[in-house]
């Protein structure tokens, strides 16, 4: 985005310390997703990046929209692993699901768009999907694993469930070169030109009932 003012936002001050490590001087912010640290009606665009599954739904879109100037846009997305068809990720998924407490696949397969139609906030919500592919060594694949928040919640395990990792992978690519398939969606959802006055409504206004404080969008 040439000529934008961007300023990116995490809870983790060690993520955010890694950013400054590679992009020295820049503007971050430490903050939560549902409490984001702007005034009202001063962005453009709001982006969640391999993030929204993690908030409260009617809290952040109702967050987006009072950062949002009329008419701006919140924008999700996710790259997630596109290997239902593939034994050695269907057995990954299996392990993690047995190892990793509360950890299940289809937290990947919300509604998003829905979830965000059901809030009343925006005009229009549009979804695009894409697939791709990546090879890369064994040891930079298993550095992607460590990554995971859900790998890392194994705890004590997590070394006998990278050792099943290594087995089963270099069965399937016996080379040390893991070819994993992608598949990419973005989620674009709209305020409308004249959004002064949004307010939650619809499904997911149960929220309000259930004491979530949804900040106040005038």
């Amino acid at each position: 985005m040439r000529g934008a003012r961007v300023i990116p936002v995490d809870h983790s001050s060690g993520m955010l310390g890694r950013l400054r490590e590679r992009t020295p001087g820049i503007a971050a912010v430490r903050a939560d997703g549902e409490a984001l640290p702007f005034s009202d009606a001063v962005a453009d665009l709001v982006c969640y990046a391999q993030a929204w599954h993690w908030v409260r739904v009617p809290v952040a879109a109702a967050e987006a929209a009072r950062v949002l100037r009329p008419g701006g846009a919140l924008a999700l997305w996710w790259n997630d692993v596109d290997g239902e068809d593939l034994r050695w990720w269907e057995r990954q998924q299996q392990r993690l699901e047995a190892m990793s407490p509360g950890y299940r696949r289809a937290y990947r397969t919300r509604p998003w768009s829905d979830e965000l139609r059901w809030t009343g906030l925006f005009t229009e919500v549009v979804t695009v999907s894409g697939r791709w592919s990546r090879t890369l060594p064994l040891d930079r694949y298993e550095l992607w694993l460590r990554s995971k928040s859900y790998v890392q919640a194994i705890g004590d395990r997590l070394e006998d469930f990278l050792d099943a990792e290594r087995r089963s992978l270099l069965k399937v690519f016996p080379d040390g070169m893991v070819t994993e398939p992608f598949h990419t969606v973005l989620v674009v959802a709209r305020l409308p030109p004249n959004s002064r006055s949004a307010t939650i409504r619809g499904p997911l206004a149960d929220g309000l009932a259930a004491g979530v404080g949804l900040p106040i969008i005038q």
